[in-house]
């Protein structure tokens, strides 16, 4: 970026809560978006570097924060869920729920066009639901639209309205409805089925140019932007995997922003440089020790619970984020406020009882199995550590770090996994659905990959769901995290920061508590412009 300046604008909006706080009804209309600034021009370059590579940029199939970074930028969802955790209006202008919290009716903006011209109707957001659901697809996206929004129907009375009706109520009917994103007919059918996933066309702020495998993504500016173009002429995304030489990329000035930065250290020097920016928030992502409940030895509880002793969540804390993390309890994390328990009691650091564990379970003298890891900060610190700490209760773990996360999320080859876990929507259901119901598992989703099967957690985790009275709801949610904690089902391990470093060129940018983390042009939140 030479020579200029990007500012954030911020727009707002009022939010209307109804009875028993099921209901959110927002007013924000695309008067209420503030202008350009005065002087603001088009044009520029914004580069940044992200760590890994998109698995695929087909809405259907994502599963990384890769993939959503680029994904959140190309296409459109209904509703945007802003910094605040609050809903948005994004391609629905406004929306509606019935009574029993069943019907689902979202009025769409008029006018919206896809990157190849076709103009955006129902008929669209009814196919692209439709094509998550459909078997034959197989789509990675399915488990939540069938597990947890439980959609009987999908009608369009007319080219602006599209009517969701559930099988069951959902208070979290908003979130699970209205985040996943627009596809049309036409687009897919032209490229098919695989192809589509490598030339995405959507509704998004930006258009996809180029793909050049291992090395960059191309982003240009989307012209006829329901919102306005972006002042940006394009966005390139370079991939970098080492935090060192993102670093180095960044203070040389070949690149203006790292949305995700891994390097605690650096962090600090980085806060005294007035040529560079640190952005640090207290985020909902969760450091998450994944068991493969599949495999032997860890389909035995004792195991699990010998691991959860072994781990000294304190040590990795200080060892692996050098304090840009917190300890944590349960699945809950305290970023989410109310809805954190404190009193869900945890399987504490205990080496003896670990041991003791081990015995219990035919294991004196523990046991040696492949740990999957990531071969990157933090992750790999993270395991590093937690090998150590293992090691010294018997159990001999060999890293295995994995080329693609398809090894974990799509092939779900592991035995032991650590990665974090993202705010989808806001609600702690985005933790309890996507770790600990059965039912994703059996539908082949994104989630429950350590194949969780616990009738208790399950009926817990359908309980909250519908349940409308606040303090029943949480204490339903304290009760699922009570059950993960007992079994073992995973480890809990930290309560991630949200880490971003920009030049000092880079202004109004802020890292997302939900969603990986990562903003470059969020339609109703962040737009970023140009001034000399």
């Amino acid at each position: 970026m030479q020579n200029k300046k990007v500012l954030g604008i911020i727009a707002v909006a009022i939010i209307v809560v109804l009875a028993g706080g099921a209901l959110l009804i927002p007013s924000l209309t695309s008067s209420d978006i503030p202008s350009a600034p005065s002087g603001a021009k088009m044009g520029g370059t914004l580069t940044m570097a992200m760590a890994s590579e998109p698995n695929y940029l087909d809405p259907a199939d994502w599963w990384g924060s890769s993939d959503i970074q680029m994904i959140d930028q190309i296409f459109d969802s209904l509703v945007q869920f802003g910094f605040d955790f609050k809903p948005y209006p994004r391609l629905a202008e406004s929306w509606t729920v019935s009574d029993d919290g069943k019907v689902w009716t979202f009025n769409l903006r008029s006018g919206v066009k896809f990157h190849d011209g076709h103009e955006l109707t129902s008929a669209d957001v009814k196919y692209s639901y439709e094509r998550i659901l459909d078997p034959d697809t197989k789509a990675v996206r399915r488990s939540s639209l069938t597990n947890n929004a439980k959609i009987e129907s999908i009608s369009t009375p007319d080219d602006n309205t599209v009517v969701f009706t559930l099988k069951t109520s959902n208070v979290d009917g908003l979130g699970v409805l209205g985040r996943e994103y627009i596809v049309h007919k036409d687009a897919v059918d032209k490229w098919g089925r695989e192809d589509f996933k490598l030339h995405p066309v959507g509704t998004g702020p930006f258009v996809f140019s180029e793909w050049i495998p291992k090395e960059k993504l191309v982003l240009v500016a989307n012209e006829d932007y329901w919102q306005g173009r972006p002042y940006i002429d394009s966005l390139v995304v370079r991939f970098i995997p080492e935090v060192g030489t993102q670093l180095a990329e960044l203070e040389s000035g070949r690149i203006d922003l790292i949305g995700q930065f891994a390097s605690y250290d650096e962090a600090e020097r980085l806060k005294s440089d007035p040529n560079m920016q640190v952005f640090q928030s207290k985020g909902t992502r969760i450091m998450t020790f994944y068991f493969n409940l599949d495999r032997e030895p860890f389909d035995d509880v004792r195991v699990r619970q010998a691991v959860a002793h072994a781990i000294d969540k304190e040590e990795v804390v200080k060892g692996a984020y050098r304090g840009f993390a917190t300890p944590a309890t349960n699945v809950v994390p305290k970023g989410m406020g109310e809805w954190f328990d404190s009193n869900v009691t945890d399987l504490e650091y205990d080496p003896e009882k670990s041991k003791a564990l081990l015995k219990e379970a035919g294991f004196p003298d523990g046991f040696e199995y492949e740990y999957l890891i990531l071969d990157r900060t933090p992750w790999r610190d993270v395991a590093l550590i937690v090998q150590q700490q293992l090691s010294e209760v018997g159990i001999k773990a060999k890293l295995e770090p994995m080329a693609s996360s398809k090894k974990f999320y799509g092939e779900r080859d592991f035995w032991t996994h650590n990665g974090g876990l993202d705010l989808q929507y806001p609600s702690p259901d985005n933790y309890f659905f996507r770790l600990g119901f059965s039912g994703v598992w059996e539908n082949n989703g994104c989630c429950n990959l350590g194949k969780v099967i616990d009738s208790d957690l399950d009926a817990a985790i359908l309980a909250s769901q519908s349940e409308l009275d606040t303090t029943k709801r949480k204490e339903y949610y304290s009760e699922a995290a009570q059950i993960i904690n007992d079994n073992a089902y995973y480890v809990i391990i930290a309560y991630e920061d949200i880490l971003s470093v920009a030049t000092s060129n880079v202004n109004g940018f802020q890292p997302w508590p939900a969603r990986h983390g990562m903003v470059i042009h969020n339609p109703i939140i962040n737009a970023f412009t140009y001034v000399d």
